[in-house]
């Protein structure tokens, strides 16, 4: 069992002295010191040489010294002992919605930053939003789910340090708005070197939770054109959305998932034209211009790539990774020997057209059906090539 929720529990403001969090979390103090930040606050008093004595700590010009009122022994201490470390909950909540894999990024909803929204589970599991709180008072989670159920307004997943700390109010509450609660240590676990990661049964413990069962096809799901409209559905009643060119990439991504189209492809198909033609590629020569959109695009990949390892989102850094990668094949496709440009590509200037327009379409989404939105901000992969990648078979109708 990771010392980290019990060190958290015993917490109650979440910061402490660094020898207090070094005491909770033992041998785990090291790798899990990323969740520990610095503040400004500095310690009225330190633990003593027993379990219940405190030593007082008082400013001595530009030190301090702590010293035992009882016995008067006394001793010089640093700065960095006597700093409190609060618990980065921005960081833990990041990590938690990596583990679990859930789309969007995490939010708080209260000032304390004590209540996250982390994201929302797969659609295996009906993409059910899951909440944390680092609450101990049974009257403060109880607010947290509150918290939680009017953000979600559905059926969620509430996860909390522990269960003995719940009382007979939230269960009812819980029970009212359809809260589905969970420990961290049962979906959790910590690696030797303090990576957070879902337990090898987390996924059919939640499906268990939420009463879904696993591995079905699933039905219901419309994204079809009627003229100048487009009719969504996603488990749910028929929302309405205008049609856009975004749409009609996105439905032939749907139609064949897990397939890679060259957005130069897409291009091509919507217009009628081969595809040689609409990129008007064969026998001139590349511009200075679009190799310059190559590279500009490869340094975004970078910034990017750098944001998705700070927020430990191994999914989208293989993405990214395997978009730089076609870049890189592309530019070394156009060059001959010495560098020298051989003819002339426009997959960039595609790759922005038509990614442009599947991101204008899933925002335009969103806003009259957000599960459905949230679905393919998560399934479709943009760049170069792009497709729809499902954890599910899902039986669209178009």
């Amino acid at each position: 069992m990771t010392k980290l929720w019990r060190a958290i529990e015993e917490s109650p403001l979440l910061m402490d002295v660094k020898d207090v969090w070094r005491e909770r979390l033992g041998m785990e103090f090291e790798p899990l010191g990323r969740f520990l930040e610095a503040t400004n606050i500095v310690a009225t008093r330190l633990p003593g040489r027993t379990p219940w004595s405190s030593l007082k700590v008082v400013e001595n010009g530009d030190g301090f010294v702590a010293f035992c009122e009882n016995t008067g022994e006394s001793k010089e201490v640093l700065r960095a002992d006597v700093i409190c470390q609060q618990l980065n909950s921005r960081q833990l909540a990041a990590e938690l919605n990596a583990a679990l894999s859930l789309g969007r990024r995490p939010e708080w909803l209260d000032n304390s930053r004590r209540v996250w929204f982390l994201g929302n589970l797969s659609l295996e599991l009906q993409s059910r939003p899951v909440y944390m709180s680092l609450h101990i008072a049974s009257d403060l989670i109880t607010e947290a789910l509150h918290a939680a159920a009017a953000h979600a307004r559905s059926t969620f997943l509430f996860l909390d340090l522990n269960s003995k700390r719940r009382d007979q109010k939230f269960d009812t509450s819980a029970k009212i708005v359809d809260c589905k609660p969970v420990e961290f240590e049962q979906l959790i676990s910590v690696t030797p070197d303090g990576s957070l990661q879902a337990k090898s049964k987390s996924r059919e413990l939640i499906a268990s939770i939420l009463g879904v069962t696993l591995g079905s096809r699933l039905s219901g799901y419309v994204f079809q054109r009627k003229g100048k409209h487009r009719m969504l559905a996603f488990n749910s009643e028929i929302e309405i959305t205008s049609e856009t060119n975004g749409n009609w990439y996105i439905e032939q991504l749907l139609t064949k998932p897990n397939v890679a189209f060259r957005c130069t492809q897409l291009e091509s198909l919507y217009a009628g034209l081969a595809e040689e033609t609409s990129t008007g590629s064969i026998g001139e020569l590349v511009d200075m211009e679009t190799l310059k959109c190559y590279r500009d695009r490869l340094q975004e990949i970078d910034e990017e790539f750098e944001e998705a390892t700070s927020f430990n989102d191994p999914t989208r850094q293989e993405r990214l990774g395997d978009e730089r990668q076609a870049i890189l094949d592309q530019i070394k496709s156009a060059q001959g020997l010495g560098g020298r440009v051989r003819q002339k590509f426009d997959a960039e200037r595609s790759r922005k057209t038509v990614c442009k327009a599947i991101s204008r379409s899933i925002e335009a989404i969103e806003k009259v059906h957000p599960e459905l939105g949230l679905h393919l901000h998560k399934s479709i992969n943009l760049g170069l090539e792009v497709s729809y990648s499902s954890d599910v078979v899902i039986d669209w109708l178009f």
